[in-house]
């Protein structure tokens, strides 16, 4: 590179005056290559972060999906419990108004009968509102599971990109300490 200073080289004051090979050759290649090795050690780790993120996200996504069918099977199950029980109630029902018409005291039988059948048509309700519940509640524990892992998705995205840019910084900042020293002996 050409000095644009043109003047002889005395009317340099000392501020102005190049600072070749201010450090030797080998403790420049060191810096070089210690710059080079903590950019390849941060890339390494960048590449890494951003496969477990992955990995996270992965698992994150079959557990949601998993606790979803288990929400589906439970509102399954508990509504053929209901429906099992209503369809027994009302068996029970029909069992004890056909004894009460064979029996002498048909009239104590088939209020007896009545009772039960509301009795059981309570339990029925009851078992179908707690099936309900339950299905509810799964499909709000899958709802819930799902945005976890779309979360768990963004925050592994976030500390990816965070973690490349890092990566990016440092090997920008090792370019550049070894740019300088490469540059100070070209100058040489």
């Amino acid at each position: 590179m050409v000095s644009k200073n043109v003047g002889p080289a005395e009317a340099m004051s000392p501020e102005e005056a190049p600072k070749i090979l201010t450090k030797p050759l080998p403790e420049i290649l060191h810096e070089a290559a210690e710059a080079a090795r903590i950019a390849q050690e941060a890339a390494k780790a960048a590449r890494e972060a951003e496969r477990t993120a992955t990995k996270v996200s992965v698992k994150a996504a079959k557990r949601a999906e998993e606790a979803h069918k288990a929400g589906e099977r439970a509102a399954q199950m508990a509504t053929r419990a209901a429906a099992s029980a209503a369809a027994k109630a009302e068996e029970t029902a029909k069992a004890a108004r056909q004894a009460a018409a064979v029996n002498r005291a048909a009239e104590e039988t088939d209020r007896a009968a009545r009772e039960a059948a509301e009795i059981f048509k309570k339990a029925t309700e009851e078992a179908t509102r707690k099936a309900e519940q339950a299905s509810s509640a799964a499909r709000e524990a899958a709802e819930a599971a799902t945005k976890v892992s779309e979360e768990a998705t963004a925050e592994a995205a976030r500390m990816a990109e965070k973690a490349t840019k890092e990566t990016a910084e440092i090997a920008r900042k090792a370019s550049e300490a070894a740019k300088k020293p490469a540059d100070a002996t070209d100058q040489g």
